[in-house]
């Protein structure tokens, strides 16, 4: 049993612990930047690729951009034109929801309605940026409603989304509400 002490009183250690043993620093190559220079006329003998970019990265091309993307094209647009494939994007949140200008909404069909199907549908809709519905994703169905809702949902158009002055494809969430009136 050890002798009680004092809250305040201070108790000297009897064995000092030992120097931890700092292990060598291993030796790192730091990275090397890679820059691409412009030349307008190369040198007598020299080599290099005229119309570099300074700045510029392994892999780029000759007249490319800074800011340019690998694999992008020479004289192309930063962000694209919207003529290639465009991948939707969820919608900014400056951005007003597109409009819908055509469809019908989505009802019951008559074996929901038979067997009093209600609640919420969440779907998640690609608009491309002409205003076409791509993908219909469903997040949240309903049973004897999902195939009708997506195959009229897949019809509707709206006003092409714009952002910043360019149509763009975003991802819409919608929700649609099923009740049944009138029991």
């Amino acid at each position: 049993m050890r002798p009680r002490r004092a809250p305040d009183e201070l108790v000297t250690p009897t064995e000092q612990p030992s120097e931890p043993e700092t292990p060598e620093p291993e030796a790192v190559e730091a990275p090397v930047e890679q820059v691409a220079h412009t030349e307008t006329a190369p040198a007598e003998g020299a080599s290099g690729t005229a119309g570099g970019v300074p700045g510029g990265v392994p892999g780029g091309v000759a007249g490319g951009v800074s800011g340019g993307v690998l694999g992008g094209v020479v004289g192309g647009v930063v962000g694209g034109t919207g003529t290639g494939p465009v991948t939707p994007v969820f919608m900014p949140s400056d951005m007003s929801p597109p409009r819908l200008v055509s469809g019908e909404q989505p009802g019951h069909t008559p074996q929901a309605l038979s067997a009093r199907v209600e609640g919420t549908m969440i779907l998640r809709i690609a608009i491309r940026p002409d205003g076409t519905v791509g993908e219909v994703q469903v997040v949240r169905g309903l049973a004897l409603l999902t195939e009708h809702v997506v195959a009229t949902v897949s019809r509707w158009r709206f006003a092409p989304p714009v952002y910043q002055g360019r149509p763009i494809s975003i991802y819409l969430t919608q929700r649609l509400r099923f009740e049944i009136t009138g029991r």
